[in-house]
């Protein structure tokens, strides 16, 4: 999928050798998921070992964030992505509610970019203060 086709923000996950943007779930996803959510959180919260039916909400959680920006992505490819390395950042990424995780990686990406490293327009450095105006 091309950048320009991405219709919702989030943050940038590597899944299968790809890069996708993983939109922040919706209300209605959470309402779906919220009993297995609740009990995956109550489980986290205590320390309590997760099996494989608990691990299942965090598929079923990233795919239906994806499916926002990537309407063919399927279930499958997501639960054959999501291992144990990496499912507390998906988790943390698709309930980025605030928005924290996104807004970091954007500043990341201005702080790297060609202006950025090469000063402003007509040489002012990106951090310039604008003069008052009252």
């Amino acid at each position: 999928m091309t950048k320009a086709s991405v219709i919702h923000k989030g943050v940038r996950v590597e899944l299968g050798g790809s890069t996708y943007i993983l939109p922040p779930a919706t209300i209605a996803t959470l309402e779906d998921f919220s009993e297995r959510l609740d009990a995956f959180n109550a489980k986290f919260a205590k320390q309590e070992e997760f099996n494989t039916a608990d691990l299942g909400i965090v598929a079923d959680l990233i795919h239906a964030c994806l499916l926002r920006n990537y309407p063919e992505i399927t279930r499958r490819f997501v639960a054959e992505q999501v291992d144990l390395g990496n499912f507390m950042d998906l988790m943390a990424s698709a309930v980025d509610i605030s928005g924290l995780l996104r807004k970091a990686q954007e500043q990341a990406d201005q702080a790297t970019s060609p202006a950025a490293t090469e000063g402003g327009k007509l040489g002012e450095s990106i951090g310039m203060a604008s003069l008052p105006t009252s």
